[in-house]
């Protein structure tokens, strides 16, 4: 049974003529005549009193919603787009509050009916009127607090957006407490929210700190990939990712050890003396730089941790220690590491 069926069996149940339904909720008789006819719904603020005077609860009332399938989802925003390019804004808008009044609790189809209105005033740029940006804020709040986790956060990078473009900075700020400090959009919000109230310094510190933990779970990533290919024996693949590899530390400007060492490991699975050699020296050259990044522009804002002589002889000293293990290195001439440990 639908809520029209709802509103006028109730309403006959109780003896009650449409004038009377009308009066109580403070509507004209042929808004409640179109409601029953399913020509039109009752306005949300409508639903308490009229569940009160019919003696029914909100769910009852509302029980038709959980007939929305994927299928009338994806059928209602195909409707809604055609609406925008084909009707005036305010009759979509309308259509749309109507839709969602039929089915209140569809939180996903509610972020999405609101995006897309929103998003054609933006891409548009059309006046939003105020009661409408007040709609959108009330529909994305209302997914933000009763929907699924995924719906929650959708909402709430909605939200940021929304109250972004509305100036409306502090607003903005709370919504990304719905997502986790460890989540690199947290960052990337956090960052242009900084750079939006004019705060440029710390803009840019969180946004070279997102890029140096970006190349940092690039860097781990490929390396990863390439023990898998190595694990398969496929060399091209693994010579493809450790290419990639090696470009992806020189765009960051992480210096020639981050270059070099990737490099390593395939030379010394096809046991190729002179690659290992070259290799070699690089690393043991890099190991002298190895703080090359500390100095790079890229990371201009940020403050490192400098790199102790100790540290950087310890490196030094297990590299080489390394390289004269004779079950990984054996097919090395003892000139050609003499010769690595002569070109430091």
């Amino acid at each position: 049974m639908n809520m029209q069926e709802i509103i006028r069996k109730k309403r006959m149940e109780k003896n009650l003529s449409q004038k009377d339904l009308a009066e109580y909720v403070g509507v004209s008789s042929s808004a409640v005549s179109k409601w029953e006819k399913g020509k039109a719904l009752p306005d949300v603020t409508l639903l308490g009193p009229l569940a009160r005077l019919l003696k029914v609860s909100l769910e009852e009332l509302l029980s038709f919603q959980r007939e929305l399938s994927p299928e009338m989802e994806k059928g209602y925003l195909e409707e809604l787009h055609r609406k925008l390019k084909e009707e005036p804004y305010m009759e979509a808008v309308q259509w749309a509050r109507e839709i969602l009044l039929t089915y209140p609790s569809s939180y996903h189809l509610m972020l999405w009916v609101t995006s897309l209105l929103e998003s054609h005033t933006v891409m548009s740029k059309e006046k939003v009127p105020d009661e409408n940006k007040d709609l959108f804020e009330k529909w994305y709040l209302r997914a933000l607090e009763h929907g699924e986790e995924k719906e929650r956060l959708l909402a709430a990078e909605r939200l940021y957006y929304f109250y972004l473009r509305d100036e409306n900075y502090k607003k903005a700020e709370e919504m990304l407490t719905y997502f986790s400090q460890e989540n690199p959009q947290w960052k990337r919000k956090k960052a242009l929210l900084k750079t939006k109230t004019g705060n440029l310094e710390e803009a840019w510190k969180t946004y070279e700190e997102l890029l140096f933990a970006t190349f940092q779970m690039a860097n781990e990533t490929f390396q990863e990939m390439t023990v898998l290919a190595m694990k398969k024996e496929d060399m091209d693949r693994a010579k493809l990712l450790i290419e990639k590899q090696t470009a992806l530390a020189k765009a960051f400007d992480m210096g020639l050890y981050y270059e070099a060492s990737p490099r390593l490991e395939p030379a010394v699975y096809e046991k190729d003396p002179g690659e290992t050699k070259r290799i070699a020296e690089e690393m043991l050259k890099g190991i002298e730089n190895l703080d090359h990044f500390t100095r790079s522009p890229l990371y201009a804002h940020m403050t490192f941790k400098a790199f102790s002589p100790d540290f950087k002889n310890e490196m030094r000293e297990n590299l080489l220690q390394a390289l004269r293990d004779q079950e990984t290195f054996g097919y090395m001439e003892k000139e050609g590491l003499e010769q690595v440990q002569k070109n430091l």
